[in-house]
C-alpha cells in the first residue's frame, strides 16, 4: 500500500537516504489525492536529500512540502 511504502520511507531516510529517495519519489506520485501524505513525503524526501549532500534537491522538496500541505505542523516541519 501507499501508506506502508511512506512508513517504509521514513525508516529508510535514517538508515539509507539514497534507498528512502526512490520509495519516496514513488509515494509523492501516487498521494496528490492526500495533502499531508504528499507534504509530508515531500519533508521525508528533503531530509534524504540533504543526508545525501543534494542541497538544491532538499530545497525544492522542503518548498514543495511547505506550498503543498496546508497545514501549519507539516509547514514548519518544512521550513526547518
Amino acid at each position: 500500500t501507499t501508506w506502508g511504502r511512506y512508513v517504509e520511507a521514513k525508516l529508510l531516510v535514517e538508515v539509507t537516504p539514497g534507498d528512502a529517495r526512490v520509495v519516496l519519489d514513488d509515494v509523492i506520485a501516487r498521494t496528490a489525492a492526500s495533502p499531508r501524505m504528499h507534504a509530508g513525503a515531500h519533508v521525508y524526501a528533503a531530509l534524504a536529500a540533504h543526508r545525501l549532500g543534494d542541497l538544491e534537491r532538499a530545497v525544492r522538496h522542503a518548498e514543495l512540502a511547505r506550498a503543498n500541505s496546508g497545514l501549519a505542523r507539516v509547514a514548519s516541519a518544512a521550513l526547518a
